[in-house]
């Protein structure tokens, strides 16, 4: 796959930047240290997943293994005595060694007291490669440690999480049920393939694991990096493997540096004062993973990550983060902690999360540790016999070229040979859940969908003096016979005047549906633009297909259309056939958007809220819904 050239070595890479900036890196590191140490549960030593929920005391697989690399870490940076870190790497291990497992393979979720049962029973393939990498760091670091080390390694049936007809690893399984996800891990540019080296080195699954994973690219600003890019969690899938394999030279190094220059151009474009798109938390709407990055969320663990590749472009972006008051002094029972960058910063309202993620401080953390140490995580875990002979036999490990030499972005399809495909930013991605009851005469089935907030961001035209006048969230569900809509809206003053075509004169909800994705086209009759209006004064509401020229029958779309004390609720069930599709399949994609109309006097000048739908030389791209 590559000529053999050797890597450019991290030590040369930290000289680039200037004594100031090594300092400002290095405070980072201790600051971001500090907080990693203070979040250890005081009786057991588990780290905690975050600062939010210390009651629950909760952690992860991924959050241990990413521990005990930090404590390596931080013994080579001088922040921790070699003593002291082997002692809290110990009483780690001894916790998971009585752990509740499956095939020896921990569940993913635990709580940090022992004694207590977490009650979520999934096993992660991902977390366990994060997991075990950790403790292959800390059997070659602390050789004290082997045995307990040796003992977990040992019992970890990776075979079961192997779908060999695919050739891929499970999502992971549902212990208590033995139900495996639908889904695999296929890409390549993903956190799965730190798993698929772990399984093939000591859990002896085949070298066909690796290569069946996919190498589509992704393409935006004329640069080219591996699936699933942005919406597939950013940064985070991109780098987070190379924390413990040294990628640099390989597709998947290369690629993560493609993408991290990806994303400085989309800040240009966006004219943002800073970048950096990785899952993470967020201020106001929790967690954004998989298929829900958002433009103007922005994470300090994304640049951080790429510091190896932009030393002097990560400081930049750091140090306006911090100006922008995402590094706050943070005070615990009243007394003061530098702990480094707070989780998130939205750039739309200036809010910052409060949160500290201990996968996000990690990451941060082990970047500054092996950009400071000449890769010290990545010598120290190819040290493990099992992965070297492992990454021997991997093409893409076996000859690397010196990206870093070159400059990024790198021509990767030239290299690589593979297709590309064209990637959309801006178009937001959600995922339609499917309902097993029918959630017309369930309410609680919208309990498992996702919500999407239409606030003043979304707007068309007009304008929101305030959000208490006018606010509303939709969700969306599918089975086999229909596609769920539910809109609430908050809305005090209701205008409903209008019936058949002109409904679009009153308060009303919108649905823009294009059924084969490709963009929809106004007027055609195999897209949809639908109107459904509140019930006006008489108590009737009003619903009509403007494409179709017509309102449509009951058979076609079921409402239930009602006021409620702070504006109205619609639900629509739109029924496949109506909209000239067969019953969708899971990972089936569909084009749409939901707009809001609301007036609050007799004119016809409306505010109009969109959740996505852009007009390209009069073909409408609408947001993307994927069937789960």
């Amino acid at each position: 796959f590559f000529w053999m050239v050797p890597a450019v070595a991290l030590a040369q890479i930290a000289e680039s930047i200037n004594a100031d900036e090594k300092k400002y890196l290095m405070d980072l590191a201790e600051d971001t240290y500090r907080y990693l140490d203070f979040t250890r549960d005081p009786e057991t030593g588990l780290p905690l997943d975050n600062n939010r929920h210390t009651q629950q005391s909760y952690t992860s697989v991924t959050n241990i293994g990413l521990y005990l690399a930090d404590l390596v870490g931080a013994v080579e940076l001088g922040f921790e005595p070699r003593a002291s870190a082997l002692e809290k790497a110990r009483g780690i291990l001894k916790n998971m060694q009585t752990a509740r497992s499956w095939n020896g393979l921990p569940y993913n979720w635990l709580y940090t007291d022992p004694a207590k049962k977490h009650k979520d029973p999934f096993v992660s393939s991902v977390d366990l490669g994060n997991y075990y990498a950790g403790i292959v760091v800390a059997r070659q670091y602390f050789p004290e440690l082997k045995p307990e080390c040796d003992q977990i390694l040992a019992s970890a049936n990776w075979s079961k999480l192997y779908n060999a007809e695919k050739k891929l690893l499970y999502g992971g399984i549902d212990a208590d049920k033995n139900k495996y996800t639908e889904w695999l891990y296929v890409s390549l540019g993903s956190e799965a393939r730190l798993a698929s080296v772990l399984s093939i080195a000591v859990g002896g699954l085949p070298l066909e694991s690796w290569t069946a994973l996919d190498r589509t690219l992704e393409k935006r600003y004329g640069i080219e990096y591996l699936k699933p890019g942005w919406q597939g969690g950013g940064l985070f899938l991109a780098y987070l493997p190379g924390i413990f394999m040294d990628e640099r030279g390989t597709v998947c190094g290369i690629s993560a540096g493609n993408f991290a220059r990806a994303q400085m151009l989309h800040k240009e474009s966006l004219r943002y004062p800073v970048w950096g798109w990785s899952a993470s938390d967020s201020p106001q709407d929790g967690y954004l993973g998989f298929n829900a990055l958002r433009d103007h969320v922005i994470t300090p663990h994304a640049s951080c990550l790429a510091v190896s590749h932009f030393p002097r472009e990560v400081v930049q972006n750091l140090r306006k983060l911090e100006e922008l008051g995402l590094r706050p002094v943070h005070v615990v029972d009243g007394k003061k902690y530098k702990f480094g960058f707070r989780d998130a910063y939205d750039l739309k309202t200036k809010r910052i999360t409060p949160v500290y993620l201990m996968l996000d401080q990690s990451m941060i953390f082990l970047s500054l540790a092996n950009f400071f140490k000449d890769g010290v995580i990545h010598r120290i875990f190819e040290s493990y016999d099992p992965v070297r002979v492992a990454m021997k036999k991997i093409p893409d490990f076996a000859g690397r070229i010196t990206a870093e030499a070159v400059g990024f972005p790198i021509n990767l399809a030239k290299i690589t040979g593979t297709k590309v495909m064209a990637m959309d930013l801006e178009r937001p991605v959600y995922n339609i859940h499917f309902s097993s009851g029918f959630p017309q005469l369930n309410p609680k089935e919208w309990e498992r969908a996702e919500v999407i907030p239409f606030s003043n961001e979304l707007i068309e035209n007009g304008r929101i003096a305030d959000q208490r006048d006018f606010y509303a969230t939709v969700s969306v569900l599918w089975d086999q016979d229909s596609l769920y809509i539910q809109a609430i809206v908050k809305d005090q003053s209701i205008q409903v005047k209008y019936k058949d075509a002109d409904i679009y004169k009153s308060d009303l909800v919108e649905f823009y549906v294009n059924p084969d994705g490709q963009g929809l086209l106004w007027g055609n009759t195999k897209d949809f633009q639908i109107g459904i209006t509140p019930p006006g004064a008489d108590g009737f509401f009003h619903s009509y297909a403007w494409f179709q020229k017509r309102k449509p029958s009951d058979s076609e779309i079921k409402v239930a259309s009602v006021r409620t004390e702070d504006g109205y609720r619609i639900n629509a069930a739109i029924a496949w056939k109506f909209l000239r599709m067969r019953a969708p399949t899971r990972g089936q994609t569909l084009g749409l958007s939901v707009g809001m109309n609301d007036l609050d006097d007799d004119s016809i000048e409306n505010t109009k809220l969109n959740w996505f739908i852009r007009n390209e030389e009069g073909k409408f791209t609408l947001g993307k819904m994927i069937f789960q």
